[in-house]
């Protein structure tokens, strides 16, 4: 782990806690943090993370994962760089580096160009996101679509990088999930939620058209906010309220102010903090009838800085999905998981055939630069899924087939007339395209026809260059 701040030890701490051996390197030998990180079981390294000598003395060439979670972009980025040069120049298996971005868009465009990449089997690079990756667990823990009847109302106090990242989430989350004709409210308190709303609404035009977005400029500091001047007369009823201050303190001080506002109508408030703990677990324990009732703390890197959350990155969804398409797709057959392990669900999968899934999508970059087309964020969330012509789906399917045959080839897989025999390593589908039987030729062709819809699902678009 590169990087000791609160991040650096909160990772430090639960892959400790996982089982994991843990190095944390950091270049500051007076930082407060490195006794803390030392007493819950790490090795700390003190020297620059992003000098390639450093990364060699830590022996990272052995490592299974690095971490790197330095205060700014370009170190995280250097740190990646100098990894993947060492890695190559001194071991065989397979490192999976993570660099965190804090600027949303830059990780995502990171991504898209890392996926754009001939795959690397030896070295798997990912860009994350806490602020993006706490959206996702916010409403993942405290979903704003209760069931009651009516369009939910969510108010995100706070526009800050997880205030804007809970705005899109929860838009996109009822864009893909809820009836074309209704439109999700949320209202924006910040004091600046006229500009930042507008902004927003710049860089996805599309966000108003299944939403509606209303900025409220208010200073939580003023009267005006503790007498709820805000919940005006006319507003539609609150379904849930999300305190994403950056200050932990001020936070529950916004919270505090809102609970007796809301209490009668028991609209839960949903509080961003840095970790549950200190006044987060006070919260908790506080089990006095009515004291704190619908208040729940929401602790930023408790929640985003685990093995869990950490160890499934773009191209692991991207397999994940890939996976979930092909048992779709099988399910009207005869076979079983008793005699085809790939029809089981992922978490019961073999290891090497999640490999598999994960060299699939790791491809799916090089196959869409064969045709002149790329990937990128999607911005716009009513655009039609993209088709490919039948020549390109043909040619796809045919280097779907050919990356398949390569995979097996290095697993020690050999040709065999008879049908595949998993114990003896044996298929008879190591063949060339034209030698293929024309049902085997189809199930590529359909993961080929899926393709976009697969990438839409990860928040991904393809796109024609040029």
């Amino acid at each position: 782990i590169c990087g000791l701040g609160r991040k650096g030890l909160s990772l430090a701490s639960t892959f400790h806690q996982s089982g994991y051996k843990v190095v944390v390197i950091d270049n500051e030998a007076k930082n407060v943090l490195l006794q803390r990180c030392r007493e819950r079981g790490a090795i700390v390294y003190i020297g620059n993370a992003a000098d390639r000598e450093t990364l060699r003395e830590v022996n990272v060439a052995h490592a299974r994962y690095l971490i790197s979670v330095c205060k700014e972009d370009g170190v995280n980025a250097e740190v990646a760089v100098n990894a993947r040069a060492l890695f190559h120049a001194q071991h065989g298996s397979v490192l999976t580096c993570w660099a965190h971005i804090v600027d949303v868009q830059l990780c995502k465009l990171l991504r898209e160009h890392e996926l754009s990449l001939r795959p690397d089997e030896a070295f798997r690079l990912e860009f994350f996101n806490v602020y993006e990756r706490g959206a996702r667990a916010m409403l993942a823990r405290h979903p704003f679509t209760l069931a009651q009847p009516g369009v939910p109302h969510l108010a995100v106090l706070g526009m800050g990088r997880l205030g804007e990242n809970l705005v899109l989430r929860a838009a996109q989350a009822w864009y893909d999930n809820a009836p074309a004709a209704a439109r999700l409210r949320i209202t924006v308190l910040d004091r600046e939620a006229e500009r930042k709303v507008a902004s927003l609404s710049v860089r996805y035009p599309k966000l108003q058209t299944r939403c509606e977005v209303v900025p409220v400029h208010i200073d939580f500091n003023t009267p005006e906010f503790e007498r709820g001047d805000f919940l005006r007369e006319g507003m539609p009823a609150l379904t849930a309220l999300y305190v994403c201050l950056d200050d932990d303190a001020r936070g529950l001080s916004v919270a505090l102010t809102l609970l007796p506002l809301v209490r009668a109508q028991k609209v839960p408030i949903v509080l961003r903090m840095v970790q549950n703990t200190g006044l987060a677990t006070l919260l908790e324990e506080d089990d006095t009838p009515g004291s704190f009732e619908n208040l729940f703390a929401f602790g930023m890197l408790t929640q985003t800085c685990t093995p869990e959350l950490l160890l499934t990155g773009t191209r692991e969804v991207l397999a994940r999905a890939i996976h979930e398409d092909y048992l779709r797709q099988q399910r009207e057959g005869q076979l079983t998981p008793q005699n085809n392990p790939s029809l089981r669900p992922w978490e019961q999968l073999p290891e090497y055939l999640k490999e598999s899934n994960r060299s699939q999508a790791a491809h799916i970059g090089v196959k869409l630069r064969a045709i002149q087309c790329g990937m990128t964020p999607a911005r716009d969330w009513e655009l039609p899924v993209f088709e490919f012509t039948l020549e390109e789906s043909e040619k796809l399917a045919r280097m779907e087939h050919e990356r398949w045959c390569a995979e097996r080839q290095r697993e020690g897989w050999t040709l065999a007339l008879r049908r595949k025999n998993l114990e003896k390593k044996t298929t008879p589908y190591l063949v060339t395209w034209e030698q293929l039987p024309e049902e085997i030729r189809e199930l590529d062709r359909h993961f080929v026809r899926r393709l976009p819809a697969i990438l839409a699902r990860a928040g991904f678009e393809i796109y024609r260059m040029g």
